[in-house]
């Protein structure tokens, strides 16, 4: 490549190796690779939106690229894995961790690297919950005793015991507090899937099997986007909830609607999703502390039956300032048209001065692609995804300063 470009631009330049049944492959960099006939056609027709799949001419050699995921993904005759193009402790920050990633992360053993930062993390988080109890929930059982306790039920008695002029058993409800609840299952799901993972180290297979048989008498099931919902929809113990944020970081990598659900394990981080969540989590700490500004994560705009629903809107004293969309792609020299025309509609709609579309960079940086009539400026932004954690957030607030120092 070039060497005038930019560092960004430059670490696009790929590697990926062919060992055995897995490919290695780092996120947005395309190489060509021999694909046997069963994996072409089940990347083809059930993940044609994680990879970009190009013949060669070459017989069975292609070019493939994945697309914006981090992870490993099981195909018919072996294992695809794909590691960050960021440095791996910059891609813990964008996640939200709060545990640096130790030296195996380093490794090119994607499945290994991520289960052991996310099950390092699951621990830390958990660590709060184990000091003050797992909570309790009420319950109603079922059940049939020789003593009468709770409350009978009168029509199962009649029916059963109608023959009996002194009924020997009871049918009755019990009532009490267990631990089996929504939280609590989703709790113990996580760490039955972290016990699957073959390479996390022993130490961290040691504190999850202790977490496992304290959780001995919750459901092991499977839970599903309204299992989150209803267990953040209740009273939330500050305990929880840091490690139901991790839980469901770890629920969305398993159930990636990329990949078509096998006896196999595959996990994918979804990496625009991540940088959106970044962007909103770094910009709402930056404004709680200024009562003038606010930050509302994807506002609905209705047109008709079309729902419009951009990133960020930032107001200003509870009027429409800014529109941001994040865009986890390389830095074009010029955006791509349809992300334009996306954020000029919601420039229309939101009536915000600004709108901006956010890429990930190696430094901040703020331009002015177009002034529009209401005097509306449309900006073209750069945040910094590599370094520490401080110079991210720094970065962020810098950007934020930017927006708000650019006339009207």
């Amino acid at each position: 490549m070039n060497g005038n470009l930019s560092p960004w631009v430059a670490e696009w330049r790929i590697e990926l190796t062919m060992n055995g049944t897995t490919l290695r492959l780092i996120e947005r960099r395309p190489r060509v690779v021999k694909l046997h006939l069963d994996d072409v056609d089940y990347l083809l027709n059930h993940c044609a939106h994680l990879f970009e799949l190009l013949p060669t001419g070459r017989r069975h050699h292609y070019r493939i690229t994945s697309r914006g995921v981090v992870g490993w993904l099981a195909i018919p005759t072996g294992l695809v894995e794909i590691a960050p193009r960021i440095p791996w402790p910059n891609l813990s920050l964008l996640m939200g961790l709060s545990s640096e990633p130790s030296g195996e992360t380093q490794a090119r053993d994607v499945p290994v690297s991520l289960a052991n930062l996310l099950g390092r993390e699951f621990l830390e988080t958990l660590k709060p919950v184990l000091r003050t109890g797992f909570d309790l929930g009420y319950h109603e059982n079922e059940n049939v005793s020789q003593y009468l306790r709770g409350k009978l039920r009168v029509v199962d008695q009649l029916r059963k015991s109608s023959a009996q002029l002194f009924p020997t058993w009871f049918h009755i409800v019990e009532t009490g507090f267990s631990e089996d609840t929504p939280r609590n299952r989703i709790l113990r799901h996580v760490t039955d899937w972290l016990l699957q993972q073959a390479g996390i180290t022993p130490e961290l297979r040691h504190e999850l099997k202790q977490i496992d048989r304290t959780l001995a008498n919750v459901t092991l099931q499977h839970p599903t986007g309204a299992d989150f919902a209803n267990a953040e929809s209740e009273p939330l113990p500050s305990s929880y909830r840091a490690v139901l944020n991790v839980a469901r970081l770890i629920w969305e990598g398993c159930n990636h609607p990329g990949f078509v659900r096998s006896g196999r394990t595959s996990y994918l981080i979804d990496l625009p999703r991540l940088f959106e969540r970044f962007l909103q989590r770094e910009l709402q700490s930056a404004v709680s502390a200024t009562p003038r500004w606010s930050v509302v994560v994807h506002p609905r705009y209705l047109v008709g039956p079309v729902v419009f629903q951009p990133d960020i809107l930032l107001l200003d004293r509870g009027e429409p300032f800014a529109i941001l969309d994040a865009k986890w792609k390389g830095l074009e020299v010029s955006p791509n048209p349809a992300d334009l025309h996306q954020l000029l509609a919601y420039a229309l709609l939101s009536k915000a001065t600004r709108v901006a579309l956010i890429y990930p960079g190696t430094r901040t940086a703020v331009r002015e692609l177009a002034r529009l009539p209401g005097n509306i400026q449309v900006l073209h932004c750069r945040i910094q995804v590599r370094g520490s954690r401080r110079e991210l957030v720094h970065s962020v607030e810098s950007l934020l300063l930017s927006l708000r120092r650019r006339t009207r």
